[in-house]
């Protein structure tokens, strides 16, 4: 059913490969500036099937989880959500994921190609374990719906008062669609999962409602503009939850899982010196692994990038530095070009959590 979807896309515009960390299926729809500034003022509409689309069940389904990330998912209820990351033994990360709660079977979203990496990290560490793994990724269709009308475009306003990761079913053109406010790209994001074969029905309601579909060129915009890092540029295996801000998936008095010890021994003896920061710069967007550096002799690279349609270009990269706040004069440098001046203009990274159960000591599982 995806080859019919994606010719449907096909039939509405959709040109090029998309830009994989994206998880998009499209690169545009020949207007990116248009589909931009539809996500910035509207509502836009972003398949983003390529992400990681997971069913757990089993009654211990939740122990593993709870076992191998940073978060407490033990207690989260029916209908909720609550984001967390897989680290290596190391403390390293392995996908940031959402877990959204049913009684019939827990919905794991991670990012874009992650499903077999996820699948085959928890494979490792079910033994006896009442865990069954269903990958839905292929058998349906995530659609991304961001914008400040985006909660009306999917004729549910209600969905913007929600709690993040909140999971409902909406009714939409005869479809039941599984819909979660998400975070939050262009203001709102409203995420919804339906069987592949139901993708059409659904596209042709939204874009009746005078929806824009778009691609990985205003997606990737609109997510730098919002500061959200991806899997691949900015989450890997070379960095830990605290370097990428994703402390939002930090719990540090849950106990023990894979690379706790890591991450709770950074945050208490405040060793983190490396932070993902949001940057601003005049003229053409850098490409990754440009030098960003400090007259301190600080330093640190640019991770990926893109031209905002205004003269100025918005970026995210690593700066290993003490303090690096909104505001700060970053120099950057590329090969063969003059020396430009970028500004920090947004800090994922969070300061460290307040003192709490950080010190909690148990041994490293690998």
């Amino acid at each position: 059913m995806m080859d019919a979807v994606m010719g449907w896309y096909r039939e509405h515009g959709a040109v090029g490969d998309a830009w994989q960390p994206t998880g998009c299926v499209a690169r545009h729809f020949g207007n990116p500036a248009a589909e931009t500034e539809a996500g910035r003022a509207r509502a836009l509409i972003v398949d983003r099937s390529r992400c990681a689309r997971l069913q757990l069940t089993g009654k211990d389904r939740r122990e593993l989880v709870q076992n191998l990330t940073t978060n407490d998912v033990l207690k989260v209820p029916e209908g909720k959500g609550v984001a967390t990351t897989f680290t290596t033994g190391k403390g390293r990360i392995v996908d940031r994921v959402v877990l959204h709660a049913a009684s019939d079977g827990d919905l794991l979203i991670g990012n874009a190609d992650r499903a077999s990496a996820l699948v085959e990290w928890m494979e490792k560490y079910i033994i006896r374990e009442d865990v069954q793994q269903a990958d839905l990724t292929e058998a349906t269709v995530m659609l991304d719906v961001v914008g400040p009308r985006a909660a009306e475009l999917c004729h549910a306003p209600l969905v913007a008062f929600a709690d993040l990761h909140e999971l409902m079913i909406l009714e939409l053109a005869g479809v039941s669609v599984l819909a979660m406010k998400t975070d939050a790209v262009a203001g709102l994001t409203v995420r919804l999962v339906v069987p592949a074969t139901h993708a059409i029905p659904l596209l042709e309601f939204l874009m009746g409602r005078g929806g824009v579909l778009g691609g990985s060129d205003a997606y990737n915009v609109l997510r730098l503009e919002a500061g959200m890092p991806l899997y691949g540029p900015e989450l890997n295996e070379e960095h830990n939850p605290l370097e990428a801000g994703l402390v939002d998936t930090l719990h540090f008095s849950k106990g023990c899982y894979v690379g706790q010890e890591v991450v709770a021994r950074v945050d208490t003896y405040m060793k983190q010196r490396r932070y993902l920061v949001a940057l601003e710069v005049e003229g053409a967007p850098p490409a990754p692994g440009a030098r960003l550096s400090l007259p301190n002799g600080d330093e640190g690279e640019v991770t990926s990038a893109a031209d905002t349609g205004n003269g100025r270009s918005r970026m995210l990269g690593y700066l290993k530095t003490q303090d690096p706040f909104v505001g700060l004069d970053v120099q950057l440098d590329e090969e063969g070009l003059p020396r430009r001046t970028a500004v920090v203009v947004r800090r994922p990274a969070q300061a460290p959590a307040p003192k709490g159960g950080e010190g909690n000591q148990c041994s490293v599982v690998v």
